[in-house]
C-alpha cells in the first residue's frame, strides 16, 4: 500500500497538513521497512516515532479545535484517544510476538494487521473526521500560526 499526499487530504494548507504529509513521510517509511524485512528494532523504533508524533498532533488538532470551538470536538478527541489506544495495542503485541517467536506467521500478521490499520486511520481519518474541521480553518489560523512544526519536537525525541 503507498500512501501518498494528496489534495484531497488538504484540510487547512498550514499546520494540520504540514503534520499529516510528516506523518505520511513516516508510515511510508516503516511500510517501507515492514516491505523490506528489516529488523525488528528499526520496525518497533519507527513505530514508537509514529507513536509520539501521534499524540502530539492529536493534541495540536484538539487544541485548535477548542480555538475554534468546533461543535464535533468531544467525539473526534475520543476517536483519537480510540486511534491511540489501537496503535499501543499492536506496538505492543508486536513486542510480544517478536519475544516469543523472534518472527515467523505470527510477525508477519501483525506487521499486516499494523499495515492495514495504518493506511485505514491515515486515508479515513483525514478524509472522513478531519475533513470535518475545514469550514472552521478561518478560525484556527490564529492558534495554528502560534504553533511550532512537530518535526523538530521528535527530531529531540528520538534523534
Amino acid at each position: 500500500m503507498i500512501i501518498e499526499w494528496n489534495d484531497q487530504l488538504a484540510i487547512d494548507n498550514s499546520i494540520i497538513d504540514e503534520d499529516h504529509k510528516f506523518l505520511i513521510a513516516k508510515i511510508t517509511g516503516l511500510l517501507d521497512s515492514i516491505h523490506r524485512g528489516d529488523e525488528k528494532d528499526a520496525i518497533l523504533r519507527q513505530l514508537h516515532v509514529i507513536k509520539l508524533f501521534s499524540e502530539e498532533h492529536f493534541k495540536r488538532e484538539e487544541e485548535l479545535q477548542k480555538a475554534a470551538r468546533f461543535p464535533d470536538a468531544e467525539r473526534h478527541k475520543a476517536i483519537h484517544v480510540n486511534l491511540l489506544d489501537v496503535l499501543i495495542f499492536n506496538i505492543k503485541r508486536m513486542m510480544v510476538d517478536y519475544s516469543v517467536n523472534d518472527g515467523g506467521e505470527s510477525v508477519a500478521r501483525r506487521l499486516q494487521a499494523i499495515e492495514k490499520f495504518l493506511y485505514k486511520w491515515l486515508i479515513n481519518h483525514i478524509q472522513v473526521e478531519d475533513a470535518k474541521m475545514k469550514p472552521f480553518v478561518a478560525e484556527m489560523r490564529e492558534r495554528a500560526a502560534k504553533m511550532s512544526p512537530l518535526r523538530g519536537f521528535i527530531h529531540k525525541l528520538v534523534g
